[in-house]
């Protein structure tokens, strides 16, 4: 096992409630998958821009290994992204929003998914009063699922 530095122990210790546990190398990793996905570009061909395995973009995006600032900057052209996007999931950092809480390393983490680059995607294929229909929906459901989960289940009474 990897011993960890006093400056990664701070970092870990300060954000891991908020980033649910996950090491700054693998939020920027997370990232870098999210904007790769959403390119379509495959680890491959993003390995190949680089000049490097596509093993090595696997371990750059699980965080098994860290990325240096120069590679990150080449990834942030090939990717056309700004550096900043790269950080934007970590807690305490400050955008043009304000600080971002534990709430959006929790959405990037399932919008990094198969399954919510699928939601996506299929969602901004829907004409815009659709899309509203649709959010209208689902904020509604998520209402009517806190106040459920708020009371105990049902008794189920025994058929006589």
């Amino acid at each position: 096992m990897k011993s960890m530095t006093a400056r990664q122990t701070r970092l870990s210790a300060s954000s891991s409630a908020e980033a649910r546990g996950k090491t700054t190398d693998q939020m920027i990793g997370q990232q870098i998958r999210l904007r790769r996905g959403h390119l379509g570009m495959t680890q491959g061909a993003l390995a190949k821009r680089l000049g490097i395995s596509f093993q090595q973009v696997q371990k750059y995006e699980t965080g098994a290994n860290r990325i240096n600032s120069s590679m990150l900057y080449e990834i942030s052209l090939i990717l056309e992204a700004p550096i900043a996007f790269f950080f934007g999931a970590l807690p305490g950092v400050v955008g043009e929003e304000g600080k971002m809480g534990p709430q959006w390393a929790a959405r990037l983490a399932y919008v990094s998914t198969v399954e919510g680059q699928t939601l996506v995607d299929a969602f901004q294929d829907l004409p815009v009063p659709v899309q509203a229909s649709i959010l209208g929906m689902v904020r509604t459901l998520a209402r009517v699922g806190r106040l459920t989960t708020d009371r105990p289940p049902p008794v189920k009474e025994a058929l006589g």
